[in-house]
């Protein structure tokens, strides 16, 4: 009984810093979810022009190549006229 009672008077006067570090965790949770959202946006942000170079440079390639095949069509056309 006098252990309880002792707990008991062990925790008066928490209340309020504890009701204060509750509004700080809220605060920071809110904060929190506000900058996930941002960093979404930014890593999507940061992927999407990631694949618009990969785009450009593969449409690069693609008109190299059609550039080789048609050259070696033509050579490949002439060597048969001789």
């Amino acid at each position: 009984m006098r252990t309880r009672q002792a707990a008991t008077h062990s925790h008066v006067g928490f209340d309020t810093p504890i009701q204060g570090l509750r509004a700080r965790m809220a605060d920071a949770l809110e904060r929190l979810d506000v900058l996930e959202t941002r960093q979404g946006h930014m890593l999507e942000t940061v992927a999407i022009d990631a694949l618009r170079v990969r785009r450009q440079r593969l449409e690069a390639y693609l008109n190299q190549a059609r550039f080789a095949f048609a050259d070696s069509y033509d050579r490949a056309t002439k060597a048969q006229v001789r």
